[in-house]
Formats: structure tokens, C-alpha cells, sequence
């Protein structure tokens, strides 16, 4: 055992490889019978999750993502970040961060796997690209919420979503394809599916007064989705604002507005 490896709280089995885990931790913790896998910055609380390993009931650990950790000892309430279309950047992160400031275990995963943009023009190719791979981006979701899910620092096997734009379309999708394990759901200017008979979660919903990218009958179509599924919904429209109004390193940035979809947001996520 390398002397610089800390365990987890109630370890499992270490894998000694010295060629191969040089600087690298693999514990198989029995009671939740997975493989975790993180590098030593990841432990401490913040940094990237490192490549993916299947062995256990075809567990699958994310490839590429940020997780965010409390110092705190102790389990804490799960939350799966999914990012807008420009990709895994410091703004999303930054987010996550803040979560995790206010004691919740956070992950965001990488849907483009490395890449990101800071143009529309390039973020329309990235976010055409997941698409069309659709069902592959869907697993990356599905796989970063059991990562959660099955954390060893998680409170229990439920997990809250929050999407940005592009994210906020894959936060709702999850809420359909794992009812039983998303609990609660928010979206900053994002719409998606339109069945949500399924679902078990409850949504909070944030849009921007004036929206381009995501037009009033997409959002009027989303609250009658909710609706007829019966699901706890709340909407927000924030007057004065345009797309992106979250996100401090774009343009449309509203500090007035993001502060206070951010509270709310907070408020529901204690409810």
C-alpha cells in the first residue's frame, strides 16, 4: 500500500498495481459493490474524474467530469450539474463549487469530452454533434447519475438535476429514464421532452423574458406537460433578461436576475 493513498471511510479492497495506479486510488467498497476510482485531488473535494473502468454489474464510472465535494464529514444530498452548450467551463464549475459550498455533493459531467466553445457558430457544431449522438450522450447522463447515485458520500440513492440550456434539456430527459432515482429538477432556459407521465420528480423552472433560443410556446408547452403529468412545478420569468442570464462570462449576464434565480433555486432544493 503506497503510504501517500488515503482510504475511503469503511474502505474496501485496494488495488495494488504499482505500473498501472501509480498515483491512482481503486477502492471496490463492498456495500455498495462498485468500483470507485479517483485521483487524490478528487478526494480532497474538487478536480476532475479520471478514465472510466467497468468490472462490477457493468457499473459504468464516468469518463470525463468535475466533482465537487464538501470538506465536511459525513454523507450529503447528490446534485448532477449538466452543462449549456459551450461545454464543461469555469462557469459550470464555478456552479458547482458553490453547491458544494452549501453542502452538497456535486458531479457535472463532460458531455463533449474535452471540448468546449465560446462562440455560437461553435457551440451549434458541438451541441449538433451530441445530438446526433443522442443515445450516447443519454448514457453519459444515465452513467454520471448512478456515479452519484451509488457515491459513497451520497445521503441516499435520489438525485437533484440542474440543466443549463442545452443541459436543462437532458436534466428533464433523466427525470423520465430514472423516475425512481431523480428526485427534483431545475432548469435555467431550457425546455425538453413532453411526456413526463413517468417522472416522480418535482421541477423548478427559470426562463428569460426574451429568448431567441427557446421560444414562449416551448416553455407554454413544458408547463402543460407538468401539468397534465401532475408533477410540482414552479416557473420563473426574470423581466429584462435574454438567454445565458446565468452565466457571468456571457453578455446577457444579469447579476440582479441570476441572484435571485439562484436563491430560489436553492429554497427548492431545501424543500
Amino acid at each position: 500500500m503506497y503510504p501517500q493513498w488515503k482510504l475511503l471511510s469503511n474502505p474496501g479492497i485496494f488495488v495494488d498495481n504499482k505500473e498501472n495506479m501509480k498515483g491512482i486510488k481503486v477502492v471496490i467498497n463492498k456495500s455498495h459493490h462498485f468500483l470507485f476510482l479517483e485521483s487524490l485531488y478528487n478526494y480532497a473535494g474538487l478536480g476532475n474524474v479520471t478514465k472510466p473502468l467497468r468490472i462490477i454489474n457493468n457499473m459504468r464510472i464516468p469518463s470525463d467530469g468535475f466533482l465537487a465535494k464538501p470538506t465536511t464529514l459525513g454523507t450529503h444530498q447528490a446534485i448532477l450539474v449538466l452543462h449549456a452548450w459551450w461545454g464543461l467551463n469555469e462557469t459550470i464549475k464555478s456552479i458547482c463549487t458553490n453547491l458544494k459550498d452549501e453542502g452538497y455533493l456535486v458531479f457535472a459531467p463532460d458531455l463533449y469530452h474535452g471540448r468546449m466553445a465560446d462562440t455560437v457558430k461553435g457551440a451549434e457544431a458541438l451541441s449538433e454533434t451530441l445530438f446526433k449522438n443522442f443515445n450516447n450522450a443519454r448514457m453519459d447522463v444515465s452513467d454520471a447519475a448512478t456515479f452519484l447515485m451509488q457515491h459513497p458520500d451520497n445521503l441516499h440513492s435520489k438525485v437533484s438535476v440542474l440543466g443549463f440550456s442545452l443541459g436543462a434539456f437532458y436534466a428533464l430527459d433523466v427525470s423520465i429514464t430514472m423516475p425512481k432515482h431523480i428526485q427534483s429538477v431545475v432548469t435555467f432556459y431550457g425546455t425538453g421532452p413532453e411526456d413526463f407521465s413517468g417522472s416522480n420528480a418535482k421541477y423548478c423552472c427559470h426562463f428569460a423574458e426574451t429568448d431567441d433560443f427557446e421560444p414562449f410556446e416551448n416553455v407554454d408547452a413544458l408547463h402543460y406537460a407538468l401539468e397534465k403529468a401532475k408533477r410540482p412545478a414552479k416557473f420563473y420569468k426574470y423581466l429584462g433578461t435574454e438567454h445565458w442570464f446565468m452565466e457571468p462570462d456571457r453578455p446577457e449576464y444579469n447579476a440582479a436576475a441570476a441572484d435571485l434565480a439562484w436563491e430560489r433555486t436553492l429554497n427548492f432544493l431545501r424543500e
